[in-house]
């Protein structure tokens, strides 16, 4: 097989490999809309799905520091675990996602929140352990990692579109006949369901393992077939070799094109790509602020937006949340290809898209907090820009991310987990911010969608 051949397939087997990272977790905030209406748990269920995965960055953390002082490299075996494990959970979930336990007279999810906790410590530690294992290759694979990454979401979201998740609502009078011998009378209470979807919950976890498989044939094929062992960089540490030096200049940060005139600017974020970087310093400015990008990013999208979107889109209607979950994890990969084709590392552009994120947030979190009648309720209006902020985003952070995985991909391994560790760690605060928020001063309001004027 020729050079050119094996690359092309190294890389199409890269992306699918890394769909395994997050498609699981992905797969579970998709069908949200049916769960909510069944597990005890109701709105709070995202909060709390997020809750346990930061929780679970404690695997994270201990794969960091594990990498960072040991001269091991582990990640092969423990991506192999990581993938087996995700199955055996999904597997697992078919059968008791839907199953109670009553404890001190209250109903919880235990079976599906501990199998959440399971996935949740081996996607934490795909997202150090995976990019780990790309420090292995050079840097052109970053992209179709991330594209892959993005499939995680895109899969799972259109499989949900086909599904029908998030039906409309149908409301019914239910009769209570009070028949005793000193009273007889009948009552009348209101109850809420949504249409039935094209198939069940436990089908579409059965669609998450079969993806789940075919990352881990993916996966076996780079670990196993010669000629793309051979793809890979002579020295991991440093993740950059003679041969692709000219490759990196004329594709990772092609970013001068974008910045023509701005020499200010280009002096604040030099031409990384020009020079072989030094794989030490870790606490220069460039470095600083790709990771500070990649820690408020992933503070406020995988900490405080999952967290909020039921209490911002659910007033609005099921539609509208499911389409607040499923579309902006469908533009995910698109803006991965965006970011490989047209990469930028302006200051201007990189935090302007930052700032933008940020300001949608803000709308977000302003409608979370009218929850459970918040602005242009009961119009099409408001559902339209709830989705539309959302995904803005997604977009404008998942293009900085990329950028910055790019960055720190070029200054070696140890560069490269760092940067992953930022994300885990602006995950967990976000979250560990938010969680006692939505669940213990009653700012964010359920609302009965038989009553709720916004249905």
């Amino acid at each position: 097989m020729g050079r050119d051949w094996s690359t092309i397939l190294a890389k199409c087997l890269v992306g699918m490999f890394a769909v395994s990272a997050w498609i699981d977790i992905s797969g579970v905030f998709v069908e949200l809309p049916l769960m909510v209406d069944v597990l005890p748990e109701g709105w709070r269920l995202p909060s709390i799905i997020t809750f346990i995965n930061q929780i679970a960055n404690i695997a994270t953390l201990a794969f960091f520091l594990f990498t960072r002082y040991s001269k091991r490299h582990v990640e092969i075996p423990v991506n192999f675990i990581i993938i087996f494990t995700g199955i055996a959970s999904l597997t697992c979930m078919i059968f008791f996602w839907d199953h109670t336990t009553t404890i001190h007279g209250r109903e919880y999810s235990v079976f599906f929140l501990l199998l959440i906790g399971l996935l949740s410590i081996v996607d934490c530690t795909s997202t150090l352990s995976f990019l780990a294992f790309i420090s292995l290759y050079p840097e052109t694979f970053v992209a179709p990692y991330f594209a892959g990454d993005g499939l995680s979401g895109l899969l799972p979201g259109v499989a949900a579109l086909i599904q029908g998740v998030g039906g409309d609502i149908q409301c019914t009078n239910i009769s209570l006949l009070n028949n005793t011998i000193m009273d007889n009378t009948t009552g009348y209470d209101i109850s809420h369901s949504t249409t039935l979807p094209l198939f069940p919950v436990e089908t579409f976890l059965g669609f998450l393992i079969c993806m789940m498989c075919c990352s881990l044939a993916a996966y076996t094929l780079l670990n196993t077939l010669p000629s793309l062992l051979r793809l890979r960089v002579r020295n991991p540490k440093y993740s950059i070799v003679e041969d692709t030096k000219d490759l990196i200049v004329n594709t990772i940060m092609d970013s001068e094109s974008c910045s023509e005139t701005d020499n200010s600017e280009s002096a604040e974020t030099p031409p990384v790509a020009t020079r072989r970087l030094d794989p030490g310093a870790i606490c220069q400015p460039s470095v600083v602020y790709w990771c500070f990008l990649q820690f408020w990013t992933s503070l406020c999208q995988y900490g405080i937006l999952l967290s909020v979107v039921s209490y911002s889109a659910l007033p609005y209607g099921s539609y509208v949340f499911h389409l607040t979950l499923t579309l902006p994890q469908i533009t995910i990969p698109f803006t991965c290809l965006l970011a490989s084709y047209h990469p930028c590392s302006r200051v201007s552009v990189t935090g302007g898209l930052t700032l933008l994120g940020t300001f949608g947030m803000s709308y977000v979190m302003w409608l979370a907090l009218q929850s459970p009648t918040p602005f242009l309720c009961g119009s099409v209006w408001g559902g339209f820009i709830e989705i539309t902020v959302v995904v803005i985003i997604y977009i404008s952070f998942t293009y900085v991310r990329v950028m910055a995985a790019y960055y720190t991909h070029l200054r070696g391994r140890n560069h490269l987990v760092l940067n992953s560790f930022m994300i885990q760690i602006g995950s967990m605060i976000g979250t560990f911010i938010i969680f006692p928020i939505i669940n213990y001063t009653g700012l964010f309001v359920e609302s009965d969608p038989c009553g709720s004027l916004c249905y």
